[in-house]
């Protein structure tokens, strides 16, 4: 039997696997932020959850942007 969703949690709590859908929708909702922006992220600062959680704010992108 598996476990429900909302129970399952990534191999490694500290590394973003990229490379796993499931784990990468998981931390995009954990860290607010799009799969696309995560994986830009990623790319900048790492796959360290400690390191995309320190990334300063004016380094994320702004959603508001070209918004009225």
């Amino acid at each position: 039997m598996t476990n429900p969703p909302e129970s399952r949690r990534p191999r490694d709590m500290a590394r973003v696997d990229t490379t796993d859908e499931w784990e990468l929708r998981y931390w995009a909702r954990e860290l607010g932020l799009s799969t696309r922006e995560l994986e830009q992220a990623v790319r900048e600062v790492g796959d360290s959850v400690e390191a995309l959680r320190r990334r300063r704010p004016e380094q994320r992108p702004n959603r508001d942007e070209g918004r009225p």
